[in-house]
């Protein structure tokens, strides 16, 4: 399972939520991923260029190596930030390279438009200099047999030897990708496309989840390439699930040790069956007590304010939740905060999973709509009262 998060809060809630759009999944033990690379010659935002060059010394070397290429020593990070075919074509090689030195590889090579003149480069058909050249539109004179199996631009197939060391194949600008999947299609190769999704963040955190993809993929990362020039701290993990124990520290005295309650003690046994209000009064306070002891005070702990506003951290919240299950013999879910963040709407979508309240969904008539953080939050509220 891979993840790339910006903070210890969004890859809480991340894994929390289950994010199908940001965990990759993979197999121990599958074969080796088999990329090929689909080059379109599309540079990057300035900002994301220069967060690259920053961060990633692959990137860097190669970004470096571009501009003395075009007699411009020690001008990359301005040669990156220009518009034009041979900045895109730089920051694409420079792409390229990083994931190449992180691991990830290419097993072949496809390219549309001006990012033939990456291929080129790559496929080392042509010199460095040469394919930046090729880019900003001087043809080749001669080219080599490229070193990586390369999509034909004019046939959608494999280049033959013959025609990698034709000229006029690396200047064509037929898309040679139309057809790719077919071409890929029972060969253990899968395409990785360098360019940024549209509406997708770019710089480091497209490049991570490149090689994120990849290694669910089977890719062998090298991680002391991938985080070189940055102060990490990397920690192994059980690969077996957790055992659900809890080794919460509780303030206060700590000479005794502290045990779960016995199930006699615990908030469920204090329910009455016939009184499903007094329930959730208890399940209300208990929330309200265990939220309070966190921000200091149970009269901070205001039933209709968004604990986030609060300063609550998300890891502080899923143990709150944790806890709260144990006390209920129930699993309460860990994202209940998140998509119900007040704790009068967690309650009262808790009470509604227990079936201690008869289908009333929070925020009823009478009451002001739950709160909620992001819009993946209000999706997944909306799934949950079933308006999507």
């Amino acid at each position: 399972l891979a993840l790339v998060a910006g903070s210890t809060r969004s890859a809480a809630m991340a894994l929390a939520l289950g994010d199908e759009e940001r965990v990759r999944r993979g197999v121990t033990g599958r074969e080796p991923s088999a990329p090929v690379f689909v080059l379109t010659g599309t540079g990057a935002d300035p900002a994301d260029s220069a967060e690259l060059y920053a961060s990633v010394p692959a990137y860097r070397d190669a970004a470096d190596a571009c501009a003395a290429a075009v007699e411009r020593p020690g001008e990359a990070e301005a040669l990156l930030a220009e518009d034009g075919a041979v900045a895109a074509c730089c920051h694409e090689y420079a792409l390229a390279a990083a994931l190449t030195a992180w691991g990830v590889a290419p097993a072949g090579l496809a390219a549309t438009g001006t990012g033939l003149a990456t291929a080129a480069a790559l496929a080392e058909a042509l010199p460095l200099a040469e394919a930046l050249a090729l880019a900003g539109g001087t043809g080749p004179h001669r080219v080599s047999p490229p070193r990586l199996p390369v999509v034909s631009p004019r046939t959608g197939r494999w280049m033959t030897e013959d025609e990698g060391r034709d000229p006029a194949v690396w200047t064509a600008r037929a898309d040679a990708t139309a057809s790719l999947d077919a071409l890929l299609d029972g060969t253990g190769r899968h395409t990785v496309h360098l360019t940024t999704p549209d509406g997708e963040p770019g710089g480091l955190t497209h490049l991570l989840a490149v090689a994120a993809e990849q290694w669910a993929l089977g890719a062998d990362l090298d991680f002391a390439a991938v985080h070189a020039g940055r102060d990490i701290r990397r920690v192994p993990l059980p690969t077996h699930r957790f055992e659900r124990r809890r080794h919460w520290v509780e303030p206060g005295d700590h000479s005794a040790r502290t045990e779960v309650a016995p199930a006699g003690d615990r908030l469920i046994a204090r329910f009455d069956p016939a009184d499903p209000q007094h329930n959730v009064e208890l399940i209300r306070d208990y929330t309200a007590e265990a939220i309070g002891k966190v921000l200091g005070g149970r009269h901070l702990a205001v039933l209709d304010t968004n604990l986030f506003d609060l300063g609550l951290d998300s890891l502080v919240l899923i143990e709150v939740v944790a806890k709260l299950g144990e006390e209920l013999g129930f699993e309460v879910p860990a994202a209940s905060f998140v998509e119900f963040p007040t704790i009068r709407s967690f309650v009262d979508n808790l009470a509604e999973l227990m079936g201690l309240v008869p289908g009333t969904a929070p925020g009823g008539a009478g009451t002001a709509p739950a709160p909620r953080t992001s819009r993946r939050a209000q999706r997944a509220a909306a799934r949950h009262t079933g308006q999507a």
